[in-house]
Protein backbone atom coordinates (compact mmCIF):
# COMPACT_ATOMS: atom_id res chain seq x y z
CA UNK A 1 0.00 0.00 0.00
CA UNK A 2 2.76 2.33 0.46
CA UNK A 3 4.22 1.46 -2.79
CA UNK A 4 0.80 2.62 -3.71
CA UNK A 5 0.83 5.65 -2.80
CA UNK A 6 -0.44 5.49 0.35
CA UNK A 7 1.24 7.81 3.60
CA UNK A 8 2.45 5.16 5.92
CA UNK A 9 0.32 5.73 8.98
CA UNK A 10 -2.76 5.14 6.69
CA UNK A 11 -1.53 2.39 4.91
CA UNK A 12 -0.95 0.59 8.79
CA UNK A 13 -4.56 1.63 9.61
CA UNK A 14 -6.01 0.56 6.58
CA UNK A 15 -4.30 -2.64 6.32
CA UNK A 16 -5.99 -3.67 9.94
CA UNK A 17 -9.26 -3.84 8.10
CA UNK A 18 -7.76 -6.07 5.59
CA UNK A 19 -6.74 -8.17 8.83
CA UNK A 20 -10.25 -8.35 10.52
CA UNK A 21 -11.41 -9.99 7.60
CA UNK A 22 -8.97 -12.60 7.82
CA UNK A 23 -9.10 -13.04 11.34
CA UNK A 24 -13.23 -13.81 10.32
CA UNK A 25 -12.73 -15.93 7.85
CA UNK A 26 -10.09 -17.73 9.26
CA UNK A 27 -11.87 -18.46 11.92
CA UNK A 28 -14.88 -19.69 10.39
CA UNK A 29 -12.65 -23.06 8.45
CA UNK A 30 -10.67 -23.56 11.76
CA UNK A 31 -13.94 -23.90 13.95
CA UNK A 32 -15.37 -26.14 11.23
CA UNK A 33 -12.17 -27.83 11.56
CA UNK A 34 -12.06 -27.82 15.73
CA UNK A 35 -8.64 -26.89 15.84
CA UNK A 36 -9.41 -23.68 17.82
CA UNK A 37 -8.99 -23.98 21.45
CA UNK A 38 -11.69 -21.71 22.84
CA UNK A 39 -10.28 -21.08 26.62
CA UNK A 40 -7.12 -19.82 25.11
CA UNK A 41 -8.04 -17.83 22.17
CA UNK A 42 -10.85 -15.58 24.21
CA UNK A 43 -8.13 -14.95 27.41
CA UNK A 44 -5.77 -13.91 24.85
CA UNK A 45 -8.02 -11.85 22.43
CA UNK A 46 -9.54 -9.72 25.16
CA UNK A 47 -6.03 -8.95 26.24
CA UNK A 48 -4.74 -8.38 23.00
CA UNK A 49 -7.52 -6.73 22.42
CA UNK A 50 -7.48 -4.68 25.56
CA UNK A 51 -3.22 -3.84 24.00
CA UNK A 52 -4.87 -2.77 20.56
CA UNK A 53 -6.52 0.27 22.00
CA UNK A 54 -3.54 1.37 24.25
CA UNK A 55 -1.27 0.65 21.37
CA UNK A 56 -3.37 2.79 18.70
CA UNK A 57 -3.65 5.62 21.20
CA UNK A 58 -0.12 6.37 23.01
CA UNK A 59 2.42 4.16 21.17
CA UNK A 60 2.86 6.60 18.44
CA UNK A 61 5.48 8.17 20.02
CA UNK A 62 7.88 5.09 20.08
CA UNK A 63 10.31 5.44 17.04
CA UNK A 64 9.93 2.92 14.39
CA UNK A 65 14.01 2.61 14.06
CA UNK A 66 14.48 1.25 17.72
CA UNK A 67 10.70 -0.76 17.56
CA UNK A 68 12.49 -2.58 14.47
CA UNK A 69 15.41 -2.70 16.06
CA UNK A 70 13.93 -4.61 18.91
CA UNK A 71 11.54 -6.83 17.26
CA UNK A 72 14.26 -8.15 14.75
CA UNK A 73 16.47 -9.16 17.74
CA UNK A 74 13.03 -11.45 19.57
CA UNK A 75 12.30 -12.81 16.52
CA UNK A 76 15.98 -13.76 15.90
CA UNK A 77 15.62 -15.31 19.39
CA UNK A 78 12.08 -16.92 19.34
CA UNK A 79 13.51 -18.73 15.98
CA UNK A 80 16.33 -19.70 16.93
CA UNK A 81 15.02 -21.40 20.26
CA UNK A 82 11.96 -23.34 17.63
CA UNK A 83 14.47 -24.23 15.36
CA UNK A 84 16.06 -26.12 18.26
CA UNK A 85 13.39 -27.47 20.09
CA UNK A 86 12.24 -30.48 17.34
CA UNK A 87 9.27 -31.17 19.06
CA UNK A 88 7.70 -27.67 19.61
CA UNK A 89 4.39 -26.96 17.70
CA UNK A 90 4.34 -30.89 16.56
CA UNK A 91 3.46 -32.83 19.66
CA UNK A 92 0.41 -31.09 21.71
CA UNK A 93 1.65 -31.04 26.04
CA UNK A 94 -0.83 -31.10 29.23
CA UNK A 95 -2.76 -27.85 29.69
CA UNK A 96 -1.02 -24.60 30.72
CA UNK A 97 -0.10 -23.43 33.98
CA UNK A 98 -1.30 -20.60 35.96
CA UNK A 99 2.24 -19.32 35.31
CA UNK A 100 2.01 -19.42 31.87
CA UNK A 101 -1.69 -17.39 32.11
CA UNK A 102 0.12 -15.06 34.43
CA UNK A 103 2.77 -14.48 31.33
CA UNK A 104 0.71 -14.45 28.34
CA UNK A 105 -1.75 -12.40 29.01
CA UNK A 106 0.76 -9.07 29.37
CA UNK A 107 2.66 -10.64 26.64
CA UNK A 108 -0.73 -10.59 24.69
CA UNK A 109 -1.65 -7.21 25.64
CA UNK A 110 2.26 -6.01 24.22
CA UNK A 111 1.33 -7.77 20.90
CA UNK A 112 -2.32 -6.10 20.81
CA UNK A 113 -0.49 -2.64 21.21
CA UNK A 114 2.41 -3.33 18.58
CA UNK A 115 -0.49 -4.62 16.12
CA UNK A 116 -1.81 -1.06 16.29
CA UNK A 117 1.86 0.77 15.65
CA UNK A 118 2.69 -1.31 13.03
CA UNK A 119 1.18 -4.95 12.83
CA UNK A 120 3.93 -7.00 10.40
CA UNK A 121 4.65 -10.29 11.93
CA UNK A 122 2.11 -10.19 14.60
CA UNK A 123 0.13 -13.49 13.57
CA UNK A 124 4.39 -14.86 13.52
CA UNK A 125 4.26 -13.60 17.23
CA UNK A 126 1.67 -14.88 17.94
CA UNK A 127 2.30 -18.32 17.39
CA UNK A 128 5.05 -18.10 19.14
CA UNK A 129 3.39 -17.30 22.20
CA UNK A 130 1.05 -20.05 21.97
CA UNK A 131 3.22 -22.65 20.97
CA UNK A 132 5.71 -21.78 22.95
CA UNK A 133 4.14 -20.71 26.07
CA UNK A 134 0.74 -22.33 25.98
CA UNK A 135 2.06 -25.97 24.21
CA UNK A 136 -0.48 -25.42 21.01
CA UNK A 137 0.55 -27.26 17.74
CA UNK A 138 1.33 -24.76 14.67
CA UNK A 139 -2.23 -25.93 13.66
CA UNK A 140 -3.78 -25.37 16.72
CA UNK A 141 -2.35 -21.70 17.16
CA UNK A 142 -3.41 -21.04 13.60
CA UNK A 143 -6.76 -21.17 14.62
CA UNK A 144 -6.75 -20.06 18.36
CA UNK A 145 -4.54 -16.68 17.13
CA UNK A 146 -7.45 -15.67 15.00
CA UNK A 147 -9.73 -14.60 18.25
CA UNK A 148 -6.77 -12.71 19.32
CA UNK A 149 -5.89 -11.20 15.56
CA UNK A 150 -9.74 -9.85 15.33
CA UNK A 151 -10.03 -8.07 18.38
CA UNK A 152 -6.62 -6.51 17.77
CA UNK A 153 -7.77 -5.47 14.47
CA UNK A 154 -11.37 -4.58 15.24
CA UNK A 155 -10.86 -2.54 17.86
CA UNK A 156 -8.03 -0.79 16.37
CA UNK A 157 -9.91 -0.19 12.73
CA UNK A 158 -12.26 1.49 14.80
CA UNK A 159 -10.22 4.48 16.90
CA UNK A 160 -8.55 4.67 12.90
CA UNK A 161 -12.10 5.12 11.13
CA UNK A 162 -12.28 7.95 13.58
CA UNK A 163 -9.20 9.37 13.18
CA UNK A 164 -9.67 9.31 9.33
CA UNK A 165 -7.31 7.73 8.49
CA UNK A 166 -8.64 4.76 6.23
CA UNK A 167 -8.59 4.53 2.78
CA UNK A 168 -12.12 2.71 2.28
CA UNK A 169 -11.99 1.30 -1.26
CA UNK A 170 -8.38 0.28 -0.20
CA UNK A 171 -9.66 -1.55 3.09
CA UNK A 172 -12.19 -3.20 0.68
CA UNK A 173 -10.02 -4.63 -1.19
CA UNK A 174 -8.12 -5.71 1.44
CA UNK A 175 -10.95 -7.23 3.55
CA UNK A 176 -12.26 -9.43 0.52
CA UNK A 177 -8.84 -10.53 -0.93
CA UNK A 178 -7.39 -11.58 2.39
CA UNK A 179 -10.58 -13.14 3.59
CA UNK A 180 -10.73 -15.25 0.58
CA UNK A 181 -7.01 -15.88 1.05
CA UNK A 182 -7.39 -17.13 5.08
CA UNK A 183 -10.48 -19.21 4.44
CA UNK A 184 -8.58 -21.14 1.67
CA UNK A 185 -5.19 -21.11 3.25
CA UNK A 186 -6.72 -23.04 6.57
CA UNK A 187 -8.91 -24.75 4.78
CA UNK A 188 -6.44 -26.54 2.87
CA UNK A 189 -3.17 -25.67 4.88
CA UNK A 190 -4.20 -28.06 7.62
CA UNK A 191 -4.00 -31.29 5.48
CA UNK A 192 0.01 -30.91 4.85
CA UNK A 193 0.32 -31.38 9.01
CA UNK A 194 1.88 -29.75 11.72
CA UNK A 195 5.58 -30.96 10.43
CA UNK A 196 5.15 -29.43 7.38
CA UNK A 197 3.52 -26.10 9.09
CA UNK A 198 6.61 -25.89 10.93
CA UNK A 199 9.21 -25.73 8.26
CA UNK A 200 7.08 -23.04 6.33
CA UNK A 201 6.70 -21.70 10.37
CA UNK A 202 11.00 -21.31 10.34
CA UNK A 203 11.05 -20.13 6.48
CA UNK A 204 8.70 -17.23 6.87
CA UNK A 205 9.93 -16.33 10.21
CA UNK A 206 13.70 -16.36 8.98
CA UNK A 207 12.76 -14.22 6.22
CA UNK A 208 10.57 -11.41 8.35
CA UNK A 209 13.48 -11.36 10.23
CA UNK A 210 15.87 -10.27 7.20
CA UNK A 211 13.13 -8.25 6.35
CA UNK A 212 12.88 -5.88 9.75
CA UNK A 213 16.43 -5.92 9.25
CA UNK A 214 16.90 -4.81 6.28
Amino acid sequence: MILLGLPAHHAVATNRIGVFGLAITGWVSFQQQRLIRHGVSWGLGLACGFGAIWGAVFMMAIPESALRTIIAAASLGLLIFTALKKDLGVVSPPAPSPLRWWLGVPAAMLLGAYGSLYGAGLGTFLTYLLVILFGQTFLESAGTRKVSIGLQALLSSILYIRAGIIDPWAALNLFIAMGLGSYFGARYGSRLGNAFVRRAFITLAGVLCIKILL
